[in-house]
């Protein structure tokens, strides 16, 4: 009996190698009905004839390209590399849409027009995936009016094509795309804040209130305006927080992480608020 979903990664610079490693999830789902498969590197320079190679195996399910900086699945990211990364899924009913855009290359009516008459009244979920050329501040304005689905969620793309797509007949697609999500259950939708950790966890050894004395026996301040000077244009610093390790525990590796802002600093005391 399959299963529901299979996820798979490859390192390589071949469509054909890629097409397999997406053959072979396919054949662990149980009827697939769509897949999603990202690449990058020297993979994103050949879409067309990535397309065509899974075009060849793809069987009936609807499958999205997309080509990104890098590729993430939960055995963890390959950044800056050429490499491919998918998931294929069974249940529901995946179509793909191709978004073709207008006379001054923004998709934004495009996309309002097809998803208004695909969706009508229902409220299927829509990934979008569009071609950098075609995307701006204000694509995505029109939706406001949308009087279908208001699941819509998804990403630009990298290079030119970014995107490409195989319907279930086979057909590949070579412009942005949507792919509407018929017969699941709606996604669950949060935020998460993109954070990049300067170093790693030290413990705290002093505090006095809401100050923040020391870290690891030093000022805190000072140890803040170190991991700062290495910075440029001035991002967006935050304090890092999380309960000392277990050692013992069963699931060893880092904690969760809390992010909090900072408020201030008392430099008589080289501490942070």
């Amino acid at each position: 009996m399959g299963a529901v979903a299979a996820s798979w990664d490859v390192k390589t610079t071949s469509p054909e190698r890629v097409a397999s490693a997406f053959a072979e999830a396919c054949r662990q789902v149980r009827n697939p009905a769509g897949a999603l498969v990202f690449v990058s590197g020297q993979l994103a320079l050949h879409m067309e004839e990535l397309a065509r190679a899974i075009a060849a195996v793809h069987g009936t399910a609807s499958v999205a390209l997309v080509a990104g900086a890098g590729v993430l699945t939960e055995r963890g990211e390959m950044e800056e590399q050429t490499a491919a990364a998918g998931i294929v899924w069974s249940g529901g009913r995946t179509e793909l849409v191709e978004i073709i855009p207008g006379n001054d290359q923004d998709v934004g009516e495009s996309l309002l027009r097809v998803l208004g008459d695909r969706t009508g009244k229902t409220t299927p979920t829509v990934l979008l995936f569009l071609d950098p050329d075609g995307f701006g501040p204000g694509t995505l304005a029109p939706l406001r009016d949308l009087r279908g689905t208001r699941h819509v969620f998804g990403a630009g793309s990298l290079g030119h094509p970014g995107v490409a797509g195989v319907d279930a007949n086979g057909r590949i697609i070579r412009n942005s795309l949507a792919m509407i999500l018929r017969g699941i259950a709606p996604p669950a939708i949060r935020t998460a804040h993109s954070c990049h950790l300067l170093g790693p966890l030290r413990p705290v050894t002093e505090c006095r209130g809401a100050l923040l004395v020391a870290i690891d026996g030093k000022p805190a301040l000072d140890v803040l305006a170190t991991y700062g000077e290495r910075l440029a244009d001035r991002p967006l610093l935050l304090l890092v927080l999380a309960d000392e390790p277990d050692p013992e525990s069963p699931e060893p590796g880092r904690p969760a992480l809390v992010i909090r802002g900072i408020q201030g600093v008392d430099p008589d005391r080289r501490a942070l608020v």
